[in-house]
């Protein structure tokens, strides 16, 4: 979607999902040895004695950053002017991992905690709540869905 030939709405919609996968966290998460890609390789590859460990770690870190890379590069080349790039790089890496951290780890596994939409819908224990938070952000995404559209557009202020 980022490709120079599509339309600045496309592209703007490739830069916003490139941002959405949260690769920040991603990279960290795997460059400390954690993280889903580096949990699923240790739970392919490990040894019952723990030997591989520190290969495990490096192998899933070295995906991570393979596959992070070249849509971080293409989202950063995309943006004009080297300060604008600069800014909405940063603040896109950061804000949406600090944000995910702050609601999703924080506040919604406390409800979750406390049995807040504890209903158990499907048979093998699948609570509402889950559903209930995909219906609120599907419901965001329609709703921002045309100023996602336009997050690349660069306007001269008029002065």
């Amino acid at each position: 979607m980022m490709h120079p030939d599509n339309t600045p709405e496309q592209q703007s919609m490739g830069y916003c999902m490139v941002f959405a996968a949260l690769p920040l966290p991603r990279i960290m998460a795997a460059a400390v040895g954690g993280g889903d890609d580096t949990m699923a390789l240790r739970q392919l590859f490990q040894r019952s004695t723990g030997s591989h460990h520190h290969f495990i770690a490096g192998a899933g870190l070295l995906i991570v950053v393979a596959l992070c890379a070249p849509p971080l590069i293409r989202a950063f080349m995309l943006v004009a002017g080297w300060i604008q790039r600069i800014v909405f790089f940063v603040l896109f890496l950061i804000l949406p991992g600090m944000v995910d951290r702050w609601l999703v780890h924080n506040q919604l596994n406390l409800l979750m905690e406390k049995g807040f939409l504890s209903h158990q819908i499907l048979r093998g224990g699948t609570q509402l709540f889950p559903f209930v938070w995909l219906a609120v952000v599907l419901t965001l995404y329609l709703l921002t869905k045309k100023s996602l559209r336009s997050v690349l557009e660069y306007k001269e202020a008029s002065v």
